[in-house]
């Protein structure tokens, strides 16, 4: 690293608490692998919702069907290898084998998870989820 560059500082979010966790890179990170999750447990619908509330505006969650999503992607041009190979890896991840809780965020930054409505409340804050016109496709 050049002597002029140095790393970022660490602000201050409160006594004891510091806006920015450690890097990953710093030891004891490598080669660990760290599940995260948050701490409850959304369906699509959920996360929808919360989103709806944060924004101030109504947002729905459409569930596709396999066969659905396998001919929105041969519509779209995909090869039929291809888009068999992403339906069933789909169908797979969503089946709900992995919808479990764990400690993966405390585990790498100390801390624990932040709650999806805190996320969707920050993010609408952004304007991100605004239907400004220009914004709009």
């Amino acid at each position: 690293m050049p002597s002029e560059a140095r790393p970022p500082a660490r602000r201050s979010a409160g006594p004891g608490r510091s806006a920015t966790p450690p890097p990953l890179s710093e030891d004891g990170h490598a080669g660990r692998l760290y599940e995260v999750t948050g701490p409850r447990l959304l369906t699509f619908a959920e996360v929808a919702d919360e989103i709806a509330a944060a924004a101030g505006r109504p947002v729905m969650y459409l569930p596709v069907s396999s066969g659905q999503f396998l001919s929105a992607l041969l519509a779209d041009g995909l090869p039929a290898d291809d888009a068999r190979e992403l339906t069933d890896l789909f169908a797979d991840v969503l089946d709900g084998r992995n919808a479990h809780l764990n400690d993966g965020v405390r585990q790498a930054l100390g801390r624990p998870p932040r709650d999806f409505a805190d996320f969707a409340r920050s993010a609408a804050a952004t304007g991100v989820w605004s239907l400004e016109p220009s914004r709009v496709a």
